[in-house]
């Protein structure tokens, strides 16, 4: 079987989801700097096959190991970010796993309109092959190779996606609570023969603003990724892997983060799909661990 690989949907979740600095379009200050480190956990024998159906399966478990990390350049002009599949394990019941290295993502962003009611960041991403697309090689057993390239930890591709993002403050003086909205997405320019997409996302994040209490946030998101054409069956993205060309899906899901002393952060939150194709029909559960200078 020739399945030809592509780069995660869940890895544009990930790095969507990895910076609420991003998320409320704030380009940091030169010398600044973030750091976010995150693991994630799904498993189900239900996805979503390449025709959108969900189907029934083996059991499929996914282990990312994820990191990001900006710094400011340029006051509001750029900032600089860089993320990571650090770990991806594949986990298919009674036929195999692979382990290793993921894609990586470099961008670049800046600040274009800052006013008091409105911010807009602007920003391009570009996507690195450095995971493995095709974990079978240098395998002998036909069964076993079949089942090394049903589970790749990375793409074989370039990428670049141009992103566009616009969030503002809601808060008021005497209001006991503070908001903040993000809307956004980009163009996902695909290489290697793989579809190009839309990538988009809308979140609000909600904190006590009282004293003692400003340490919580509660954020709802959604978020996804639309493939302009559907892949063929057999092509690798109708296994549930996220991996491969016409991944689509809309995910659903929110988070608690927790501002600890000396720049520390802990989250966790859940996503969940409500359609797709291509990828595992799973909540996924992510913890988190920041740090910010």
């Amino acid at each position: 079987m020739n399945l030809r690989q592509g780069v995660a949907g869940i890895a544009f979740a990930l790095c969507a989801a990895a910076s609420p600095v991003l998320a409320q379009s704030q380009v940091r200050d030169p010398g600044s700097g973030y750091f976010n480190l995150g693991l994630q956990f799904q498993s189900s024998n239900r996805f979503f096959s390449s025709e959108g159906e969900v189907r029934e399966g083996r059991t499929l478990e996914q282990l990312i190991l994820s990191a990001y990390a900006e710094v400011g350049v340029i006051e509001r002009w750029l900032m600089l970010s860089l993320s990571a599949d650090l770990l991806r394990r594949n986990v298919l019941t009674d036929q195999g796993a692979t382990t290793g290295l993921g894609d990586l993502r470099l961008g670049a962003w800046s600040e274009i309109l800052e006013s008091r009611w409105l911010r807009v960041l602007g920003g391009v991403q570009v996507g690195l092959p450095t995971g493995d697309e095709d974990p079978s090689a240098g395998i002998v057993d036909e069964t076993s190779q079949l089942v090394a390239r049903t589970l790749p930890t990375g793409d074989g591709e370039f990428d670049v996606e141009p992103t566009l993002l616009l969030s503002g403050d809601i808060s008021a003086t005497g209001y006991p609570l503070r908001h903040y909205w993000v809307a956004g997405g980009g163009y996902w320019i695909r290489t290697n023969g793989f579809s190009d997409a839309v990538s988009y996302r809308a979140e609000l994040g909600t904190q006590l603003a009282l004293p003692g209490w400003s340490w919580l946030w509660l954020t709802a998101r959604v978020r996804g990724v639309q493939a302009f054409e559907e892949a063929e069956p057999g092509t690798g993205a109708g296994g549930g892997i996220g991996l491969g060309n016409g991944i689509s899906y809309t995910l659903l899901g929110g988070e608690a983060q927790i501002r600890l002393p000396l720049g520390l952060g802990l989250g966790l939150g859940a996503d969940g799909p409500i359609a797709g194709r291509g990828v595992l029909d799973a909540v996924a559960f992510r913890s988190t661990l920041s740090f910010e200078l």
